[in-house]
């Protein structure tokens, strides 16, 4: 797969994440029967932009170590967490993960999530922790906030960092590669899009054990 595509695809996924703020809170939603649409991050616009003094990553976690390949059928946690290093006082975040075979999205093309092309990878864990919930695009099982999420450390200040792990099954043996997304927004809490930032991970490139030499 060109990585080049990986850029495409994650932006197809995004650019459809409305994290919307209300008085009930910051929910994730997604536009649109198929999840497919046109424009990086339009998403996530409504609240401010994108900002790199928020600091996001994604892995994937293995009683509690993180790992680089993962076993067929096995139990893992994928990870997303982030920092933030900006003067502003944000509490509270919300978030959202997608994890997609690789080598079932054409290289090179532009298929965008929920379309035929982007097929889920493994499974979500039927419990979910409080605060998340799943969201169907198309053939995806996006999970993200259902409700505010607090802050792991810290009150919202520079240093404050947010955390949210969710458990994954991989897939089947010889499914190939995982490619795992990632966006977190952290929030003020003022019931306003106002003054709130939101990042993107990196792409997090997953290879089956015993494949990892077909990592592109």
């Amino acid at each position: 797969m060109k990585k080049s595509f990986l850029v495409v695809l994650i932006a197809g996924i995004l650019c459809q994440i409305v994290l919307s703020s209300d008085s009930r809170g910051y929910r994730g939603n997604v536009t649109g029967s198929t999840g497919a649409g046109t424009g990086a991050n339009q998403g996530c616009s409504c609240h401010g932009s994108q900002n790199g003094s928020i600091d996001v990553s994604v892995e994937l976690d293995s009683a509690g170590t993180a790992v680089n390949h993962y076993t067929p059928g096995g139990s893992y946690t994928i990870k997303i967490s982030g920092v933030n290093n900006s003067s502003s006082s944000l509490p509270k975040f919300g978030f959202q993960l997608s994890a997609v075979l690789a080598n079932a999205t054409p290289a090179g093309g532009n298929t965008m999530a929920g379309q035929p092309g982007a097929m889920q990878a493994g499974t979500w864990g039927t419990s979910l922790p409080t605060g998340t919930s799943s969201i169907t695009v198309g053939s995806l099982f996006l999970i993200g906030h259902s409700t505010p999420l607090a802050a792991a450390t810290g009150t919202g200040g520079s240093g404050t960092t947010y955390v949210q792990s969710i458990p994954w099954t991989a897939p089947a043996a010889n499914s190939g590669a995982v490619v795992i997304y990632g966006v977190l927004n952290a929030v003020n809490g003022n019931s306003a899009s106002n003054g709130d930032l939101f990042n993107i991970a990196k792409t997090l490139y997953i290879p089956e054990i015993g494949k990892e030499a077909t990592c592109p």
